[in-house]
């Protein structure tokens, strides 16, 4: 299967993007699944008797957020914001921004729950069109899949899926 990834490159110090073809490599045990996936929702159909929590990676934790940073801090003490006023702004802002993953990320293992016993019609009413994209997204980096995404440059190449140790990042 071809796919096209744009990808960022950087031609004489200005930043483009040049549009680049990869075939996909697809484990032998699903080269029957035929229709309009993304690359996403493929490694999500592929894994989904063993996803698990650790299929997210690590849970949010707040220590894991930055606060505002350096020029948000000088303008505040223009403005006359005290250090301890910051500090409050600082604790405020990483709070919002680690609920938020928080959520996604219980949403997500909700989704992974519901994956292995709705089905995509349920999924869809509960989650939305999207869910099977935003799933693989949410899965596809993990060191805990069974079959993990890999790719070859090489679009005319006869490697298969098992002929590849190593994952694609």
């Amino acid at each position: 299967m071809l796919v096209n990834f744009f990808d960022i490159v950087d031609r004489s110090k200005n930043i483009g993007i040049e549009e680049k073809r990869y075939k996909i490599l697809i484990p032998k045990e699903f080269e029957h699944i035929k229709g309009n996936y993304t690359v996403f929702e493929l490694v999500a159909l592929w894994n989904k008797d063993t996803l698990s929590e650790n299929s997210l990676g690590f849970k949010p934790m707040l220590s894991h957020f930055r606060g505002i940073d350096e020029i948000e801090i000088q303008e505040y003490y223009q403005k006359g914001k005290t250090k301890e006023e910051i500090a409050e702004i600082d604790k405020a802002f990483r709070q919002t921004h680690y609920e938020k993953a928080l959520a996604k990320y219980r949403e997500n293992l909700d989704k992974i729950k519901d994956f292995k016993v709705l089905s995509d019609i349920e999924m869809q009413e509960k989650y939305g069109v999207d869910y099977l994209h935003e799933l693989g997204v949410a899965i596809y980096r993990s060191e805990d899949l069974k079959y993990p995404l890999k790719l070859t440059f090489d679009t005319n190449t006869d490697l298969k899926y098992e002929d590849i140790m190593q994952r694609s990042r």
